[in-house]
């Protein structure tokens, strides 16, 4: 798997979003790709698991409910219910997108600190939900009416999470694509295969085409179209897996929520557990590096020092011999102006 900076950052399927993240990495061992895999698998698990237990409402699709409000008007039955999540979601994504706000522009935050509050949110709400959903779970179980109370305040909840989930997403991880929601990444999956395909047919000359005219067509040389080719398969296998991962949450989340009831939660938290973990662990490596950057400079600092004064005790040293021997010179000279001296009174 390719990690962060392995595609071209606004290049990305489904990167519809600038997102204000420096150029640090999020995690300390899970890649861009690892955490939007994770993220689409929570997202699936959780619709799947809100559906099969709350008389299909979607939690995560908010269109889906939209949909079905619209259409049960007449007769109102799961109207209040379909409702109540919408607007909870739409609320929990607002107010979550006003934070993030907030601690970008006002407490200036980190890319970490900032992902760290985000997703801890979501876990509090799921775990909200875990709580609240296992002690109202009787009387979910015995009734039938969709509009039932208890159903729309977990509904509402579950809804909750996955709004803050789209805009933690959207904040955090670099170019992330929808992860409740996967209607534009299959429309992302149908596009790249029809690339992928009609680039292989060109480069295969499968359509009796001349090649050339191909290339010049497409404005691209033989090697180009190779690279063009390989290209577009590396958007199709990215844009495809936060979709396998999304049915594969959904598929967990469904079999789960049959046996294990609310308890089932477990494993989406343990998930973004294991990610605020390495959120955390990344932001301390981070922060412990400007540390020993300093380090290493006093030490530079304090080694170029300590050349310096050995330069000097030499350069005293040197200047302590040159002195020495001047003296030693005019001593001699001394001696022999006297000796001069000496013969010559003699001979006088």
């Amino acid at each position: 798997m390719s990690r962060a900076g392995g595609l071209p950052r606004n290049g990305i399927v489904g990167g519809d979003r600038v997102v204000v993240a420096t150029s640090s990495r999020l995690c300390r061992f899970l890649g861009i790709e690892e955490v939007i895999f994770l993220l689409a698998f929570a997202g699936g698990f959780v619709d799947a698991a809100g559906y099969l237990k709350l008389f299909g409402v979607f939690t995560s699709s908010i269109t889906g409910n939209l949909v079905v409000a619209a259409t049960v008007v007449a007769d109102l039955q799961g109207v209040i219910t379909r409702t109540s999540v919408c607007v909870s979601f739409t609320g929990a994504a607002g107010i979550t997108a006003s934070l993030a706000l907030y601690l970008k522009l006002v407490k200036h935050v980190s890319l970490h600190t900032l992902a760290l509050v985000l997703f801890g949110i979501e876990v509090v709400a799921l775990v909200v939900v875990l709580v609240v959903g296992t002690l109202l779970n009787e009387i979910i179980s015995k009734t039938n009416d969709i509009d039932n109370w208890s159903v729309a305040l977990v509904a509402s909840l579950l809804g909750l999470s996955m709004g803050v989930q789209n805009i933690a997403a959207r904040e955090a991880v670099s170019n992330c694509p929808q992860t409740t929601v996967m209607t534009s990444t299959l429309v992302n999956v149908a596009a790249n295969v029809s690339s992928v395909i009609a680039y292989a047919q060109f480069k295969n000359n499968n359509l009796n085409i001349n090649e050339q005219d191909v290339c010049e067509a497409l404005s691209l040389t033989s090697a180009e179209l190779e690279m063009k080719l390989e290209e577009e398969v590396n958007k199709l296998i990215y844009s495809a897996k936060p979709l396998l991962a999304f049915v594969l949450g959904a598929l967990v989340g469904a079999l789960t929520m049959q046996h294990a009831s609310f308890y089932c939660l477990c494993i989406p938290i343990g998930l973004l557990l294991i990610l605020l973990l390495d959120i955390f662990l990344q932001q301390m490596s981070t922060e412990e590096e400007p540390v020993r950057q300093q380090e290493g400079q006093v030490e530079e600092e304090e080694e170029e020092e300590e050349m310096e004064r050995e330069e000097e005790e030499e350069a005293k040293e040197e200047e302590e011999k040159q002195l020495e021997q001047q003296q030693e010179v005019e001593n001699v000279l001394g001696e022999r102006d006297k000796e001069i001296e000496t013969k010559k009174e003699m001979v006088d």
